[in-house]
């Protein structure tokens, strides 16, 4: 016969190995992509722009 006990504890401690799993999400939603991108884009023609003008202007 089989022990119950241990059958419980082994099936708490696979369900928690289960939830200790690292979760496979992206490291930046769909909006803070664009939003990222957005900002690299402006802080980058702000660079080009004061390059330029300080000298070719």
């Amino acid at each position: 016969m089989r022990n119950h006990k241990l059958d419980q504890l082994c099936a708490k401690r696979l369900q928690a190995s289960d939830f200790a799993k690292p979760k496979h999400q992206p490291l930046l939603t769909r909006g803070e992509l664009i939003t990222a991108i957005l900002m690299i884009l402006i802080v980058a023609s702000a660079i080009s722009y004061m390059t330029f003008t300080t000298y070719y202007g």
